[in-house]
């Protein structure tokens, strides 16, 4: 599967250290879909999720897919 390469810019006002949570979710097929319960992240497609700058695998299904990143500081 190809990859890419995905990174986000993030900083903390009081510079705590960041952590960060990398996803990939196949997009909702109708409002009503969008609206009820989450749909699922798709599992294993980040080298490394937990990193400012990973690299990405493309789901073998085709179809539209979303790619989200969570970032955190140690006082969730």
């Amino acid at each position: 599967a190809q990859q890419y390469t995905v990174a986000v810019e993030a900083v903390d006002p009081d510079g705590d250290p960041l952590t960060y949570e990398w996803e990939v979710r196949p997009r909702a097929a109708s409002m009503a879909e969008f609206h009820g319960a989450p749909i699922e992240a798709i599992p294993g497609r980040f080298g490394n999720p937990r990193a400012a700058r990973t690299t990405f695998r493309l789901p073998e299904k085709p179809g539209i897919y979303r790619v989200f990143v969570h970032v955190y500081d140690n006082h969730i």
